[in-house]
């Protein structure tokens, strides 16, 4: 397309190639964005799904304890508890992980208003929002999205932890 055909464009639309670019920077960004919020999410459902597992373990494990009248030596008894334990606070910190947390991820009313109150048009909107806010939430976005993945590696390695003990103490227990 040569520049008669883009001012004809122009002209045809209504719009400025600026405008357009605006537009698009605000969408990619918006879309790296909400790819971070999703993420956010995403963690908050594996910390949910690994609080769930591990608490249908430690019911089964605690019922089968109890309905049967095995005697555990204390040293597996130990080794069983540990990892009874940190199944819990596997259980624990899962459903910690489910309060809700705020992420910034956008403009406040406040933001709104101003803009409001200025009467601007579109590209200066564009232009003001895409310097003064995007980066900011992106940002936090971001680093809570790392946090809650941090928890959840957490979680996870005590509940493989925790697993691993109960499991072994069990098996371990026909033996002695």
């Amino acid at each position: 397309m040569d520049k008669q055909e883009q001012n004809i464009e122009v002209n045809i639309d209504g719009e400025s190639p600026r405008l357009r670019r605006l537009r698009r920077q605000h969408e990619d960004i918006r879309h790296t964005l909400d790819h971070h919020l999703g993420d956010f999410e995403e963690q908050a459902e594996r910390a949910n799904r690994i609080a769930r597992f591990d608490g249908i373990i430690l019911t089964i494990f605690v019922g089968l304890l109890s309905s049967t009248g095995v005697d555990i030596p204390l040293n597996l008894f130990v080794i069983m508890s540990s990892g009874a334990v940190l199944l819990l606070a596997a259980v624990i910190l899962g459903l910690w992980e489910q309060r809700g947390r705020e992420v910034d991820g956008g403009p406040k009313e406040s933001t709104i208003d101003v803009a409001n109150a200025h009467d601007m048009g579109e590209e200066k909107y564009l232009e003001w929002i895409l310097t003064t806010g995007y980066s900011d939430w992106v940002k936090n976005a971001r680093g809570k999205a790392g946090e809650r993945a941090k928890d959840v590696e957490t979680i996870a390695r005590l509940s493989i932890i925790g697993l691993t003990l109960l499991l072994g103490g069990t098996l371990l227990v026909p033996v002695v």
